[in-house]
């Protein structure tokens, strides 16, 4: 019996009432006709028959009626692989899911990863390829190829690039979004719509530009490696670390708040918080009981204008309508000192000692070995010892003269921290203390429209021109 006869069916018996049929596909064999009639003869001849007909493969221990046909044989079909997927790799994924799945109690409900960070170049998903599916047969013994699973599309979004065919990379740092359609996008800018509380938990942004609609709540921390605007205020308890530029629209209060910024400040007001700025400080309204230490200018000329308690240290020179107040509150404020300058002024002469000391500990070893060598008792290994020693010697020498070149620039700079001034547009108080360059003078009276300058190790005062005056107001935007 060949393939293309059973497929049209084949008569089994001589009176003509069975016949074996096998499907088109070849997964089924079936026989019809009066199965009542024939039923002895398929008693006693089944096996054979499906011997002739090559059927070997998934033979019923028990025929099964189905309709007026009896199912002799049934083939097992081939099963379809697995469909491909794409896997999100990103580590503050990761770590999120892994937070969620953490029981509840041992969660800290500040550090809800709000904003996934990813950093450039970090492999943030990759494409695993569907599987071919196991091979299926038919009933007669002839494999079938497995069928494979769907392909799934890698779909980069903006920041993000396909790399090797399978992977997709971040572009640059910032704020990992997998959309509904498993479109994968890095922002480097980002907004917090409403406040940093409890619905955000602590706040990391890796991006250019973070901005947050509301106010930072008590408690909670904000840490961005660019510039960050906050539209509302900054309450009790809260730090904020930011690489670059910070703006912030209203004010920074409490003395349990602090605030570093890698770049200028801009804000509303300051109150009992400790602030440290690299760069400059704008203050639109008044510093009150506030501790600053800032590299550049300082100006405090909108609004209030007013510096009253606390202490100001700063690099450059500040510009201020009012310091102190008429009940004489203890201000302090030092120009020309720069907090970072001196900070870094010490560590470099505190390495250059520590490289200077390890220079003379090698140069007094090789001595040594001088000494044996001109006695004649220098030996194989002593020799092993001084190449050690001179190779040593040259990248210690090199680190020193580096570190001495910078310290003569860093000196220079701090050198010319005595040109800093401090111009009182308005009103100074007594109780109020002016440094510059180490120099002090406390204010036993009140005193207005003033320069203070450094002059030969001290403070002098001299009273604003009208003319020096205005232009000094018409520049700091008073």
């Amino acid at each position: 019996m060949d393939r293309n006869s059973l497929i049209k069916g084949v008569i089994l018996d001589p009176a003509g009432n069975l016949k074996l049929q096998v499907s088109g596909d070849g997964m089924s064999a079936f026989i019809s006709g009066d199965l009542k009639a024939g039923q002895e003869f398929l008693k006693d001849n089944i096996r054979q028959i499906l011997q002739d007909a090559g059927i070997c493969h998934g033979i019923l221990p028990s025929p099964r009626l189905n309709g007026s046909t009896l199912i002799v044989a049934e083939g097992e079909p081939p099963k379809k692989g697995r469909d491909g997927k794409i896997v999100t790799l990103a580590k503050s994924w990761l770590r999120k899911r892994e937070i969620e799945q953490e029981d509840e109690a041992r969660r800290d409900p500040k550090n809800l990863y709000s904003i996934l960070n990813v950093s450039s170049g970090e492999i943030i998903a990759k494409k695993i390829p569907p599987t071919v599916g196991d091979p299926g047969r038919n009933v007669f013994g002839e494999e079938i190829p497995g069928e494979p699973g769907e392909w799934v599309a890698l779909k980069p979004g903006e920041g993000v690039e396909i790399i090797e065919g399978t992977k997709l990379i971040s572009s640059r740092d910032g704020c990992l979004i997998v959309d509904s359609e498993g479109r994968y996008s890095v922002y480097d800018e980002w907004r917090i719509e409403g406040d940093v509380d409890s619905s955000t938990g602590h706040v990391e942004f890796w991006g250019k530009h973070l901005e947050i609609a509301g106010s930072v709540q008590s408690g909670f921390v904000v840490d961005v490696a660019g510039s960050l605007l906050i539209k509302g205020n900054i309450e009790d308890e809260v730090t904020i670390l930011a690489g670059g530029n910070v703006e912030v629209e209203g004010l920074i209060r409490s003395s349990k708040t602090g605030i570093k910024v890698g770049g200028d400040l801009t804000c509303g007001a300051v109150e009992y918080a400790s602030v440290f700025v690299a760069g400059d400080l704008y203050v639109q309204d008044y510093l009150l009981d506030a501790t600053c230490e800032v590299e550049g200018e300082v100006s405090v000329t909108g609004g209030k204008g007013l510096i009253a308690g606390g202490s100001l240290r700063l690099g450059g020179s500040l510009t201020v309508k009012t310091i102190g107040t008429q009940a004489y509150v203890p201000t302090f404020v030092a120009a020309g000192y720069a907090p970072l300058s001196e900070r870094y002024h010490e560590a470099l002469e505190k390495d250059i000692r520590k490289l200077a000391g390890k220079m003379a500990q090698i140069r007094e070893g090789l001595d040594r070995l001088a000494m044996l060598e001109k006695a004649g008792k220098l030996g194989p290994e002593h020799e092993q010892t001084r190449q050690a020693l001179k190779a040593a010697l040259d990248p210690i020498l090199a680190e020193l003269d580096k570190k001495r070149a910078e310290l003569r620039e860093l000196e220079k700079q701090l050198g010319q921290l005595d040109r800093a001034s401090i111009i009182i547009l308005g009103t100074a108080y007594p109780s109020v203390v002016l440094a510059i360059a180490g120099a002090q003078l406390k204010l036993n009276s009140a005193v207005k429209s003033i320069q203070a300058s450094f002059r030969k190790g001290e403070i002098v005062l001299t009273t604003l021109e009208p003319s020096q005056k205005k232009k000094t107001e018409k520049k700091a935007g008073a």
